[in-house]
């Protein structure tokens, strides 16, 4: 059974309408904003007993103990695992580019440091590497290593525009580079070889200055070899 009052839209169920129970209502509902609305509500539920809210609690006090942040949380718990121990690093193995070229020192200059002590600053200047994202410049007193013995027996054969390469192994020598020029254009292997053999693709025809060049594990250049290959 329903009831039905002038200029009220809404059909209230005479079983929650009893005197002394709650009754929430969006503060911005037409029935709670209208004046004459709001009396009916009053008479149904009681003066004290209709209590307006906003839509972010409106969910909270209707439903079942859920507000908004809640319904839009996830529906499950995230799993997590620690880990204990120490972080081993790697260890440094093989060049995977080609290093910079034309290494310079730009300038130099001492910078006072408290009391008697010094600071050097250093900045220098290179030719980038193709496929380096970014650059460690590091400046050390301590010793280098021993640095490669300069490449031996250096001989080529052409298939193509491909030039194929053989050398003598050096002591000390970590990894080779392959490079080749011809007047302006400088152009260098994929990667460097850890072996006495290796190949590179020049861009065009002409006679190429083949150049091989050892670096030890440090990344320091020795001395290299170079013949002239016609293309």
């Amino acid at each position: 059974m329903t009831t039905k009052e002038p200029a009220n839209t809404y059909n209230y169920p005479l079983s929650t309408g009893a005197q002394g129970r709650l009754y929430y209502i969006l503060n911005t509902d037409n029935n709670w904003t209208n004046p004459a609305k709001r009396r009916i509500l009053w008479a149904k539920y009681g003066v004290g007993n209709v209590i307006p809210v906003d839509k972010n609690h409106f969910l909270q006090n209707v439903g079942v103990g859920l507000n908004l942040a809640s319904l839009m949380a996830e529906s499950y718990t995230p799993s997590a695992a620690f880990l204990t121990g120490s972080v081993s690093l790697p260890v440094v193995g093989t060049i995977s580019l080609n290093p910079p070229t034309a290494l310079v020192v730009l300038s130099t200059q001492v910078i006072p440091g408290s009391g008697m002590s010094s600071n050097v600053q250093i900045t220098v200047g290179f030719t980038e590497s193709a496929g380096a994202t970014d650059y460690d410049v590091q400046f050390t007193t301590a010793s280098l290593g021993a640095l490669p013995q300069a490449v031996t027996g250096l001989t080529a054969s052409v298939s193509g525009t491909t030039i194929n390469a053989t050398w003598n192994t050096m002591p000390d020598a970590s990894n080779y580079v392959i490079s080749a020029g011809l007047g302006a254009n400088l152009v260098y292997a994929a990667a460097p070889v850890t072996t006495g053999s290796g190949s590179i693709v020049v861009p065009s025809t002409g006679t190429w200055i083949l150049i091989i060049v050892p670096y030890n594990q440090l990344g320091i250049a020795g001395a290299g070899q170079s013949i002239l290959v016609t293309v």
